[in-house]
């Protein structure tokens, strides 16, 4: 990684930050039509469940496929994990990581490839993305981590001269995982309708054919979006209601849910909006333990705030080095940390304060 001589003393969260985002921007520019050997298997690892991630493998497959018509392309939904890539990577493949970061457990597997382009957004994987480039100088760093995009909306520039997507899609999809994005006041209805269209089978279980639905036949989506917008909303109120405070201390106030299999989907924007009416004076973690697993099989602990005193991304990585958990991540006010076995709520409570201490 060319900036490290520049460090004589350990680089700040900050500093990384910035120059891993520096070096894609300013060295790298990745064109589909010409820098992909087509006769080489091509990889697409995504955040899977995610809207966002399914938005970027769908925009990224249309358009390999509009360059590369022969190719044989596979998308793998990719959860957070210790070898995130380890089980889909070919020997010899071009790989797309897109809306996430493989993992340090995944160095082996990213050395056989033929090329690495990596497409993230999340601030939370800034150091792993300079220690991944450190190891593989050959990987291609297309990622954003200034919080302005997602993984969606660099996808669709990266494509946008190959098949231009409506972008009128591509601003809901950024919405719905950068709460702080901002959506034009026009479509404000609209996204209500969209979200519900979009976590119809659960929150984390988004698929590639639902975003293709959308993108296909817009109108007819958000139809039965509007549908089913009523429903989710009421659940949605009554989940947050039923939080127990479970630390009520000077500098942290930290609250648990506990969402039973059966509860979803649940909207999390009308969640979050329910979330900050808690917030006071002391920064306050929320935390929602859900019981039913991911499509990977881990359990996720979702990770809120309420008001903006704690540092989301910061509590995920150091969860994420914390027992039970293997992965987490997210951004500053939204994310969550993974384990494969649930954790019990005595560890969620030690653990809790032990991640938020020096974050808040």
């Amino acid at each position: 990684f060319p900036y490290t001589t520049l460090f004589r003393s350990l680089a700040t969260r900050e500093q990384i930050i910035e120059l891993v985002g520096a070096a894609a921007r300013e060295s790298l520019r990745f064109d589909i039509r010409s820098d992909i050997d087509s006769s080489k298997p091509i990889v697409i690892g995504y955040h899977g469940g995610c809207p966002d991630g399914c938005g970027a493998a769908y925009m990224m497959e249309t358009a390999l496929r509009r360059c590369h018509p022969g190719a044989a392309i596979e998308c793998n939904a990719i959860g957070h994990g210790t070898q995130s890539f380890a089980s889909c990577i070919k020997p010899g493949a071009i790989v797309f990581s897109l809306d996430i970061c493989p993992t340090i457990g995944d160095l082996d597997a990213l050395k056989t490839a033929s090329s690495i382009v990596i497409v993230d957004h999340h601030a939370s994987e800034a150091e792993t993305l300079k220690r991944l480039m450190e190891a593989v100088p050959a990987i291609v760093n297309l990622s954003d981590l200034s919080g302005t995009e997602c993984g969606a909306s660099l996808v669709a520039k990266m494509v946008q001269e190959v098949v231009p997507f409506d972008p009128k899609v591509i601003t809901m999809l950024h919405k719905m995982d950068v709460f702080a994005h901002t959506l034009p006041e026009d479509m404000k209805t609209e996204y209500d309708f969209f979200r519900s269209f979009m976590i119809q089978n659960g929150e984390r279980s988004v698929t590639i054919d639902l975003v293709a639905q959308m993108f296909s036949n817009t109108e007819e989506s958000l139809r039965l979006g509007r549908e089913l917008f009523d429903a989710i909303l009421a659940r949605t109120d009554d989940l947050a209601t039923s939080a127990e405070c479970v630390i009520d201390d000077y500098n942290l106030r930290m609250l648990i849910v506990e969402q039973p299999s059966e509860c979803g989907p649940i909207d999390l924007p009308r969640y979050q909006q329910k979330i900050d009416e808690l917030k006071n004076d002391t920064p306050t973690l929320f935390l929602t333990r859900t019981h039913a697993p991911l499509s990977t099989g881990m359990y996720n602990l979702g990770l809120r705030r309420a008001g903006a005193g704690v540092d989301i991304s910061k509590v995920a990585a150091a969860l994420k080095r914390m027992l039970p958990f293997i992965s987490g991540g997210g951004h500053p006010y939204a994310g969550g940390a993974q384990s494969r076995t649930l954790a019990t709520r005595e560890q969620i409570i030690e653990i809790g304060r032990a991640s938020c201490r020096e974050r808040v």
